[in-house]
């Protein structure tokens, strides 16, 4: 078996290579695919994380502002700090202050009057301070319960609430918690994410964050307040929450997408690992392939070609599986058996062109002697006195009876000759025997003339002479000529499709052709059986075609026989020129047209006259 050898213009290597483009294609098609649904994926669940987390951060800020409010309710309901406070003993109310600082997680402790002048003041007084430039007493008239202050890297929560004495305000007790790196510790541990609180854009508590990711927001929130939103840092994506009663706050949580990348870079390795062996393995499939599946079969398939090329037009290819090759080859074996089919007619019509214009020059040759020769015995027969002999003349057509008589008298005037030649004293016969012998001189050359005749018939060219034609008219004709007495025992059937009712062609040669089509078809068939002769039209490959069969019940003939039907002087018959068929070929050539024998020993014969409609 031939190697392997890739060309880019043949079509197996096209082949191989496309199967090998659509495995590329396809992985990284899978690749991109992948990512599209990973990136959705992971978007998707990046967007749930995050409304999982704001509601999350909500709801731990909202408690942890329950939890001040409630804190600073209590304290504020103590009697003691309304007594101490009415009696102004702020020494007494700071110890009693202080005393609430630890257990309640509180940073800082303010009270202040109603016009919002501290009082006392527990725990870090820098807190205090940073909310006492607020007026913490304008947030609780406006009905807020808590607040926030923030200053420097700091931010609290503050929870509000009125002492009331009699009746009166006697002041107001502030409460506060700082938001610091613990508090959102918390809140990271729960949210599992890393987080940074921001006042007002600029005031900026860090938790768990990096430093070169905080760094980095610190300086986009600078340059654009917009850009603290939400975005992307490194392999981290933030998003920023709001709080409806703190518009100045923020909470800023950080979601680290590094572990889902890191997933998606290990599936795009193992996938590319996958295409890389794919590729190889669709190049050695397809290299198996193409040898295997298909070099051995073209191979094959080329070298029928070849053979038929060089002329063997009855090769016959050996394919057996149902593939596209064995379709093709089905399609060579029809070409090659039309070729043959060609070809012999090709021979056909080489012999009868070599034949009639031999045929034409011996005709001419003959006709001329046969001139003379009847001239001279009709001038013998003219000096005869017609009285002398019993028959004036002998026809042409007479009886086999009558040219055996002839023959007989032939013999006697040659024995004549001889006995003369030795008797030389031996009288002459008498006139009366001379006369029959020129007269079937006369009579043979006739018939010779007649050959003479037909013989140039053949070689001339035909006159085609198209009409449009009844068919059923036409076949009662041909019918009505053929001398049934002479086929005893033989019937005739004549038979016109309804859509064959009308065709065109020479009525006068067609009615020549179909006769001795149906005489050789009588002259096959057995006694008792019967000729069919059938006018139809089917659609064959090429268009319309107008059909006339003459099948017989005859013995058939063989392949060898059917193979020289139509050559000329060919004949199984004793006596015949071997002409007719020749001539019935010539004209449906003639037309355009073309016959098809079927044939088997023993089965009959089935002669078909295709002619195309409009090649005539």
């Amino acid at each position: 078996m031939r190697r392997f050898r890739p060309d880019i213009r043949k079509i197996s290597t096209k082949v191989a290579l496309s199967y090998v483009c659509i495995a590329i294609l396809q992985g990284g098609l899978s690749i991109l695919t992948f990512n599209f649904v990973t990136t959705q994926a992971m978007e998707a669940s990046l967007d749930d994380q995050r409304r999982k987390t704001g509601r999350l951060i909500e709801s731990y800020i909202t408690d942890a502002k329950n939890e001040m409010v409630i804190t600073a309710d209590l304290l504020s309901g103590q009697g003691k700090l309304a007594n101490l406070l009415a009696q102004r003993e702020t020494a007494s109310l700071g110890y009693e202050l202080s005393f609430y600082l630890a257990p309640l997680k509180l940073d800082a402790i303010l009270l202040v009057d109603p016009q919002g002048k501290k009082i006392v003041d527990v725990g870090h007084s820098s807190i205090s301070n940073i909310l006492l430039k607020r007026n913490p007493v304008d947030s609780l008239d406006k009905g807020y319960s808590t607040t926030i202050s923030g200053e420097g890297n700091r931010i609290q929560l503050w929870g509000l609430h009125e002492i009331v004495s009699n009746g009166r305000r006697r002041g107001m007790l502030c409460v506060a918690r700082q938001l610091d790196r613990s508090f959102i510790g918390r809140i990271e541990e729960i949210s599992g994410t890393q987080m940074l609180l921001a006042l007002r854009k600029t005031i900026l508590v860090n938790g768990r964050l990096g430093d070169n990711v905080f760094i980095e927001y610190s300086r986009r929130v600078t340059a654009d307040p917009d850009l603290g939103t939400s975005g992307s840092i490194k392999s981290f994506v933030y998003r920023t929450t709001h709080f409806k009663d703190y518009p100045e706050l923020e909470l800023v949580y950080f979601i680290d997408t590094a572990p889902s990348m890191q997933m998606i870079s290990r599936y795009v390795t193992w996938t590319l690992f996958i295409l890389a062996a794919t590729i190889v393995v669709a190049l050695i499939t397809a290299i198996l392939l193409y040898r295997y599946i298909f070099q051995k079969p073209f191979a094959a398939f080329q070298d029928a070609i070849r053979r038929i090329s060089s002329g063997d037009l009855t090769f016959k290819f050996s394919q057996t599986e149902e593939t596209e090759f064995a379709d093709l080859e089905r399609e060579f074996e029809t070409m090659t058996a039309n070729l043959r089919k060609v070809e012999r007619e090709l021979q056909i019509r080489s012999r009868m062109a070599a034949v009639g214009e031999m045929v034409a020059g011996v005709a001419h040759q003959i006709r001329n002697p046969l001139a003379i020769m009847k001239v001279s015995a009709e001038m013998i027969r003219d000096t005869i006195p017609a009285e002398a002999g019993m028959v004036s003349a002998v026809p042409a057509e007479a009886g086999i009876a009558q040219k055996r008589k002839a023959n007989a008298g032939i013999e006697s005037a040659v024995a004549a000759s001889a006995g003369a030649a030795q008797r030389r004293k031996a009288s002459r016969r008498s006139e009366t025997d001379i006369r029959p012998l020129v007269e079937m001189i006369v009579s043979e050359i006739d018939s010779l003339g007649a050959v003479v005749s037909k013989f140039l018939d053949f070689s001339k060219p035909l006159k085609i002479k198209s009409e449009g034609v009844r068919v059923a008219d036409f076949l009662a004709r041909v019918a009505s000529l053929i001398p049934m007495g002479q086929f005893p025992g033989r019937e005739l059937r004549v038979e016109t499709a309804p859509e064959a009712a009308l065709a065109v062609f020479d009525k006068r040669l067609m009615e020549q052709a179909v006769c001795n089509l149906i005489e050789n078809g009588l002259a096959a068939s057995r006694e008792g059986s019967e000729v069919l002769v059938r006018a139809e039209r089917r659609t064959g490959d090429s268009g319309g075609e107008f059909r006339i069969i003459v099948r017989d019940d005859g013995e058939g003939m063989s392949e060898e026989i059917r193979s020289q039907l139509f050559h000329p002087f060919f004949t199984t018959k004793s006596e015949g020129t071997g002409l007719g068929l020749s001539i019935v070929h010539r004209i449906v050539e003639e037309h355009g047209g073309s016959i098809d024998v079927t044939s088997k020993v023993g089965h009959g014969t089935e002669i078909v006259i295709v002619l195309r409609e409009g090649a005539n």
